[in-house]
Formats: structure tokens, sequence, C-alpha cells
């Protein structure tokens, strides 16, 4: 099947269908792995922030920096790199976002849900954003907090997302995450445990911010849509290694019928839709079938997923994509070692679509190794 085709490959899978071979989806969007499979230096961006001077200039001139970093300008270069890194190590499809990410100083930053991070260092020398909290506490903290216009919002994604699509159509399928959530970006953008509280005390309240960001959402995935783009990844943990982070009654009480809104507008565009969700799902699969989506990512195996238990639990109703871990196999592991959790993620796969990949992105992933995956999926196929 010729590179042109790669799309066709992975749609193939989400729909359930065999195709000619294993699908390969890559999630790179850490600059360190990014720099190794392209043969680029690493620049040690934390490193010259621990400049003195270096970090008053930056905190003179955030605005400035927010303007070159926006996705429209910043994140179509940065993901160019990403997906030339993709394309250079053989993956079908690579992820391509379009975030909502400002710096405070040049020791912090805020997304667009209120999550404040710490920037650290990525353990070369980079920069990486660390969760430290957000700022959403109160019913009165959210009506004052800076929101995005949901319309004005889609605008500049379609222009981002059909940009990418116009550059990289029929070299690599691409993957449109909207950089936007639902339980993922409240609980961090108030803290878990404040999220909690207010379920108790107003549910009213939690409501309000769900009806918002949907809207956000769908706008968004309607964008996308109409951008060319034909699948999108929509990331929202919902579980810890344990399993379920809420009680799977609670949640889908909850956030059930946004989810599904979600998924029911991805369709009415012609897309397909894969549920992102790191830890134990196994409990929450049928749910997310319910909700209306093609695929699920992640898939875990440190939190004791394996395909085949999720395909035990849900037959072929969803596409499995994931479940390569990226604390072990893609950090460190020999080649035999890769092959062989390849090969048993394929075979575990049988009886529904499936789709190749790590489980996340990590700035300790091997682009080597990442290459020994491609390698291992072409070699069963």
């Amino acid at each position: 099947m010729s590179k042109t085709n790669k799309l066709e490959r992975v749609l193939a899978a989400l729909e359930g269908r065999k195709p000619d071979k294993v699908p390969t989806f890559s999630l790179l969007f850490d600059s360190r792995p990014i720099d190794d499979a392209l043969g680029a230096r690493h620049v040690p961006v934390f490193r010259y922030l621990q400049n003195p001077l270096v970090g008053r200039f930056v905190d003179k001139t955030t605005s400035l920096w927010n303007t070159l970093s926006h996705p429209n300008l910043g994140g179509v270069v940065y993901f160019s790199n990403a997906l030339r890194a993709d394309i250079k190590l053989g993956f079908d499809a690579g992820l391509i976002i379009y975030y909502g990410l400002r710096l405070i100083n040049h020791q912090e930053a805020q997304d667009i849900a209120g999550r404040v991070y710490k920037l650290v260092d990525d353990g070369a020398g980079g920069l990486y954003g660390m969760y430290n909290g957000g700022v959403i506490t109160d019913p009165q903290s959210w009506k004052t907090f800076k929101k995005p216009d949901p319309a004005r919002f889609a605008q500049l994604s379609r222009l981002y997302f059909s940009f990418m699509n116009f550059l990289w159509s029929g070299k690599i399928a691409l993957v449109a995450s909207t950089g936007v959530s639902l339980h993922q970006d409240i609980t961090e953008g108030m803290g878990f445990a404040n999220f909690v509280r207010w379920l108790r005390k107003d549910k009213g309240f939690l409501k309000d911010i769900i009806s918002y960001r949907t809207e956000l959402i769908v706008e968004a995935v309607r964008a996308v849509a109409l951008s060319g783009i034909r699948v999108i990844w929509l990331g929202d943990d919902l579980a810890y290694r344990s399993g379920p982070m809420l009680n799977p009654k609670i949640l889908d009480e909850l956030f059930g019928e946004a989810y599904a809104k979600i998924a029911d507008a991805a369709h009415a565009g012609g897309t397909k839709i894969m549920f992102h969700s790191c830890g134990n799902v196994l409990d929450l699969l049928e749910m997310i079938a319910n909700w209306g989506y093609d695929g699920v990512h992640a898939l875990e195996p440190t939190a004791g997923v394996t395909i085949a238990e999720a395909r035990k639990r849900i037959g072929d109703r969803l596409c499995l994509c994931g479940n390569l871990d990226i604390t072990k196999t893609l950090v460190d592991a020999s080649k035999e070692e890769v092959f062989r959790e390849v090969e048993k993620c394929v075979r575990e796969a049988e009886g529904g679509g499936f789709i190749l990949a790590a489980t996340n992105t990590s700035n300790a992933v091997d682009a080597t190794r990442l290459r020994w995956m491609v390698e291992a999926a072409e070699s069963i196929s």
C-alpha cells in the first residue's frame, strides 16, 4: 500500500476492518525524542532560562513569546517537526495538537483550562511543563476566568488544522487533538479534591462548566472536520492505574451526554474519533463505546490492561489502540523485547480493529525503539 493510503489503513482499523498491515500511530510531542529522530540538537532552553538576565528578559517580553508560540505560528513549526520525525520513523499516523498555553513568566505557564504549569528541566536541559494546580476554585473565580469564545476558538483552530492538512496530507495520516477536554480539564483546572467538594456541594456549578466546555469542544471538533482531517483524538484521562477516578455511574450521569455530543459532532462531520485515557479503563470501555466513540487509546500495560482483556470486555465495538509501554519497552528494552511486545499486542488484538501505538509520549522515550516498534509491526503484516 502506498504512502498516500496510510489514512485508509488507519480508517479501516477504526471501522473494525483488517487493513493490509497493522497501522502505527505516533503521539510524539516531547522535544527530545523528536530531536533524536531528526538527528537535531536538543536545545537546552531550561538551562538558558536559569540565567538571571535571560529570565528577566523573558519576563519583560512574555507577550512577544506568547505570540510567537501561538499554535497558528509556533505550533505549525513545532508539530511539523514532530510529523517529520514520525515520517522518518515510518509511522502511518501522527498526532497534531491545537494547544492553548501561555507564559506567565519564565518559570510558569497557564492554559485555557485554568491549569498552572511549573517550567522544569525535561531531563536533558530542555523545557517541560509540570502541572502545578488550578486557578478555578469556586463559582466566582469561574465567572471572572477568561474563557475563549467557542466560535473564535473554532475559527483559529480550523485555520491551524487546514494549513497542517495542506502541508502534510498524503505524507502521513493526521490525527487531530483540539487541545481541550471535559473531565481532565475541569478536574485539573480546579484540582481534583476541589472538584469532588463542588460535586457534593453544588453540582449545578460543575454543570455550568461542563456545558461551556462541551460547546467549546463541539465547535472545535466541527472545525477539524471542516479542515479535511478525518481522525480526532480526544485526550481526557478518566482513570488511575487502579481504576476509574470517579464512580462510573456518576461519571456517566455528569459527563455522558456531553461526551456523546462530542462523538456525534465528529461523526456528523465525517470524522472518526478516538477516546484517550491513561490508567486502567477496563471498567469504562463499554461506557466509551455507548457514548459513540470509534476507538480507545492508551490501554496501559503498567495499569494492568492487556489487549486480550480489553478485547474480551468490548469485542469489536471499539478499535483498540496503544498498549506499548513507555516506562521500559520504548525506553531501554532490547530490540528482541520490543519485537516481542509488539507481536503480543497484535496477536491479542485478533478479531477487531487495532492500531499499534505507545501509551503516551515522554522525553524518556527512545527514537530508536520507536523505529523498532514500526519495524516489528511491518514484519508481522
